[in-house]
């Protein structure tokens, strides 16, 4: 996340409940959880928020100049382990500083415990500086928000003793620090014995950004057109962002997938043909539907088979809290027709098995690739690079390169192939032969 984001150009009334729903919790000092299905646009939603000159004085009074963004996106972490997470957290702290009027001689001190931490590599150490540093900030009125984005990477290595420090950093600052945990579940349902419900239930509230609204996701698709030079029919435009339910990322993938098609003008229904046939759209669709618990997804399939479900049911549950069903002016129903069909299909005896196991284009592409390594390493940036060529400008998510290979290794055993495929850690893939 960057200040040069095109996010922060949109106009300022961009998912304006959404933003003032925010503003309101952390203009109070109240941590939040920033919930939302799997790429539905929560880091989309968060630059426009962060970056964007207007929106402190808009939703933050007369005081706004007090309150300080610090964006801590855990996608920048090499290791997703602690020591890494907190040294991480100092050191974008200290970049925002410059932001605020703190005396030359408080800024020197800071950034002195900065290249101490980092010469120390000492745990403890850096929490403790990052105390003292939070300490000045408020003694000097500036109230610092962490906004820890794509926080759900961090916790498989959260313990109650890293929960402990958040909370005392929170006390040390006498309440005047507020964070800003983005994941696609409440922290309370993916570590219970850490996270307990009742104290969060005090120590933050869940805040659920569903997908955007068809005004939304007009502003984001044209900066989309903008920023990769592409130029949509009007009509195909209305169908992409009508297929896309106002999720970001299969907005994303529809523009990579019209790209495409550049030299050749589609219809609607050829767009729409084109984008539900699409191996990524439905990969994606694949990634929402994992995520989801047994309950979650018998639910989904009896809505999307029209089966009448009682929505006083549903209205505390996930799917709807995130946006993943609706109502409004139509009866019950999935946001998007590319969930809905890909549900559909898994209902339904596949292809693949009724006339025998075939690889895909994709499945393909990433067979013929690692077998050019037989027996080596192919780097899981080969894999995007190849495989994806739309990578660079429109990215891929790790999901979707660990799935296709979990198809691929699924697909090979059913076809009796000699060949197999083994995970080299933190590296990428490797192709070995039988025998």
């Amino acid at each position: 996340m960057h200040r040069l984001s095109i996010e922060s150009k949109y106009p300022i009334n961009f998912r304006c409940e959404d933003a003032r729903r925010l503003a309101e919790l952390i203009k109070n000092h109240q941590s939040v959880e920033l919930i939302g299905m799997k790429r539905v646009g929560i880091s989309n939603f968060l630059r426009f928020f962060l970056y964007h000159p207007e929106i402190k004085k808009k939703y933050f009074g007369i005081h706004y100049k007090r309150y300080l963004f610090i964006p801590i996106d855990l996608n920048d972490l090499v290791e997703c382990e602690l020591q890494p997470f907190w040294l991480l957290t100092f050191k974008r702290v200290l970049e925002s500083i410059d932001q605020t009027s703190l005396p030359k001689n408080i800024s020197q001190s800071i950034n002195h415990l900065f290249d101490k931490a980092i010469q120390l590599h000492d745990l403890f150490f850096t929490v403790d500086a990052l105390r003292k540093t939070l300490v000045e900030l408020v003694r000097h009125d500036v109230y610092p928000i962490l906004f820890l984005v794509r926080f759900d990477r961090l916790l498989d290595h959260v313990t109650r003793d890293f929960f402990a420090t958040i909370q005392s950093l929170y006390d040390t600052a006498h309440g005047k620090l507020a964070y800003v945990f983005t994941c696609y579940r409440e922290l309370s349902e993916f570590k219970p014995d850490i996270f307990d419900s009742n104290t969060m239930s005090v120590f933050s509230k869940a805040l659920y950004l569903q997908p955007a609204k068809t005004p939304d996701t007009e502003i984001i698709c044209s900066t989309f057109e903008d920023r990769y030079h592409i130029k949509l029919d009007e009509r195909v435009k209305s169908k992409l962002v009508e297929l896309s339910g106002g999720h970001v990322q299969y907005l994303q993938l529809g523009l990579a997938i019209l790209s495409e098609y550049e030299n050749k003008a589609l219809s609607p229904k050829e767009t729409e043909k084109a984008l539900k046939e699409d191996e990524r759209i439905i990969l994606q669709s694949e990634e929402l539907f994992s995520t989801l618990s047994q309950d979650e997804k018998s639910n989904l399939r009896k809505i999307s088979s029209g089966e009448v479900a009682d929505i006083k049911d549903l209205k505390n549950e996930y799917i709807w809290k995130t946006g993943m069903i609706a109502n409004g002016n139509r009866p019950l129903h999935i946001f998007s027709s590319y969930l809905t069909d890909y549900i559909s299909s898994q209902s339904d005896l596949s292809q693949e098995y009724r006339d025998g196991t075939y690889l895909t284009n994709k499945e393909n592409a990433l067979f013929n690739l690692i077998k050019s390594y037989l027996g080596e390493v192919c780097e899981r940036d080969m894999i995007l690079e190849q495989v994806w060529s739309e990578y660079e400008s429109f990215g891929v998510s790790d999901w979707a390169v660990d799935r296709l290979i979990a198809r691929l290794r699924k697909k090979l055993k059913e076809m009796h192939s000699p060949y197999s495929i083994k995970t080299i850690r933190t590296r990428g893939f490797m192709m070995v032969k039988k025998g």
